[in-house]
């Protein structure tokens, strides 16, 4: 047996290399599955028995991934834009990166890596079931997405109507949105905190509040509204795409800000380029990837406070993994409390106005947060509960899979969705939100998109569609006048 670091060496490598086969020899299912194989034989030799069975899960995240992909190029280059594709990568980092943290440390939590990992003493055989269970949603989506995406898919649509007009409105609500949340900061004294959620949040009135969060919501879509309408004439909107830069994202870093939306922007950005402008190859869409896997680790490490950065240990991965680990552990031990029948319909309650329900609503996270994590609740802050954690407390693995096989086909008919009606601006910023915001259906909740689509994206877009309408049937009016005041009425 080689040591363990060599072990290591040798299993990013082999991955690599099995990556690399599987996309280079796209239609050659059985030259993919053996370069595979051969990834798994090298793990098995280089590692001891109790590396191989955490080291286990990640091969099959990959092998599941790397089936997946070589299935995607059904016409032309490798489509880095493909929804599917890119909720997969979301499923193996979520999945996959906890599983390589705990190898590197030896086996064992340390003290930079989540505390309840720490606290639970998972041993590597828990480690790899929870892995399994990433490698078995990732499998149910993959068929539910492969069984519902198939034949030859038109090609993506390059350009939306009413570019500038369009991006213009978004810009200009933006700013009445943003000013509104001023206004309600500055009347109920709300400070804004590095984590969570103000204090003062939770003592406003209940709409107050509730306009407060339904209008952050809305500010995301409607930014990736405004930048792919300047992408639609990318070369004449190249300043103003430098000046969405500097207006929307650097602020984010200089403050150290909300990583998530800096990450959906810059990633939001790749894809419009590739879509729009050039299409990016797989080397060059997996070195931007891996920059802004970077900076998003780094980024929330120097948020923190820390300055001795770490890329291995507790971070966005390991806080999802370690709750999906307290739940099971709990569960297991016979220490985990029932949960009420609201939790189970949180995604769909939360689409219902809490004034007309009889009962209060409660997610997951929340839930959780009341009974093992209390203290952070009065702070604001919480923990992302997740698909498998919901399955945890549900219907165990047999839920894991028809969630999976459930998003997998949705999301396929989302795909089939755009490339039908994607010349429409709304059709294809939704499409575009939902590629950057999909991994809030692993993380968050299963159905988490329906509250954000219902409160976050139709909203401001039926107010935008309503704007460009009126502005361009007032345009067509005064044309159509402009004949009878030059001939004097005659």
């Amino acid at each position: 047996m080689v040591d363990f670091y060599t072990g290591l060496i040798l299993i990013l490598a082999t991955l690599l290399v099995a990556f690399g086969l599987s996309v280079f020899f796209a239609r050659r299912y059985s030259l993919a599955l053996a370069s595979m194989c051969a990834t798994g034989i090298m793990i098995y030799v280089s590692l001891p028995s109790e590396y191989f069975v955490v080291a286990l899960p990640v091969l099959a995240l990959v092998t599941i991934g790397g089936m997946l992909w070589i299935r995607l190029p059904l016409s032309g280059r490798f489509p880095v834009d493909d929804l599917g594709f890119l909720y997969s990568l979301v499923i193996i980092l979520y999945g996959a990166y906890p599983l390589i943290s705990f190898l590197a440390n030896g086996l064992s939590a340390t003290e930079r890596s989540d505390y309840r990992l720490a606290r639970n003493m998972l041993s590597p055989g828990i480690m790899a079931e929870i892995g399994g269970m990433h490698a078995v949603y990732l499998f149910a989506f993959a068929t539910g997405y492969l069984i519902t995406r198939h034949g030859r898919q038109a090609q993506l649509p390059r350009t939306v109507e009413q570019g500038n007009r369009i991006a213009w409105v978004a810009l200009v609500l933006i700013v009445v949105i943003v000013g509104l949340r001023a206004i309600i900061e500055s009347v109920f004294g709300i400070t804004q905190v590095e984590y969570g959620k103000a204090p003062q949040y939770f003592s406003l009135p209940l709409v107050v509040r509730q306009v407060y969060l339904n209008t952050q919501l809305m500010l995301l879509p409607l930014k990736l509204a405004a930048l792919i309408a300047l992408f639609n004439d990318y070369r004449r909107n190249g300043k103003l795409i430098v000046l969405f830069f500097a207006v929307f994202i650097l602020p984010v870093l200089l403050r150290f800000g909300e990583r998530h939306e800096f990450v959906v922007l810059c990633l939001v950005t790749a894809l419009l380029f590739h879509d729009r402008v050039r299409k990016l190859s797989v080397v060059e869409f997996g070195i931007l990837g891996a920059v802004l896997l970077a900076v998003f680790l780094v980024f929330g490490e120097l948020r923190g406070g820390k300055r001795d950065v770490q890329v291995l240990g507790g971070n966005e991965f390991e806080a999802c993994f370690s709750t999906v680990a307290d739940i099971f552990v709990s569960r297991a031990a016979g220490l985990l409390p029932a949960a009420p029948p609201q939790v189970y319909l949180a995604d769909f309650l939360a689409i219902i106005p809490q004034q007309i329900l009889p009962f209060e609503k409660i997610t997951g996270s929340e839930w959780y947060l009341s009974h093992f994590a209390p203290d952070l609740i009065e702070l604001g802050q919480g923990y992302a509960f997740g698909v498998l954690s919901e399955s945890i407390i549900g219907l165990g693995y047999f839920e894991i899979f028809f969630k999976g096989l459930v998003i997998g086909v949705f999301f396929a008919k989302i795909v089939a969705w755009y490339r039908r009606r994607g010349s429409r601006w709304w059709v294809a910023a939704v499409y575009f939100f939902i590629c950057a915001t999909c991994f809030r259906t692993f993380r968050s909740s299963t159905f988490e998109l329906i509250r954000s689509i219902v409160y976050g994206v139709l909203p401001p877009f039926v107010v935008v569609g309503w704007v460009i309408r009126w502005t361009k049937r007032a345009g067509d009016e005064t044309r159509n006048r402009a004949p009878d005041t030059m001939t004097g009425g005659h």
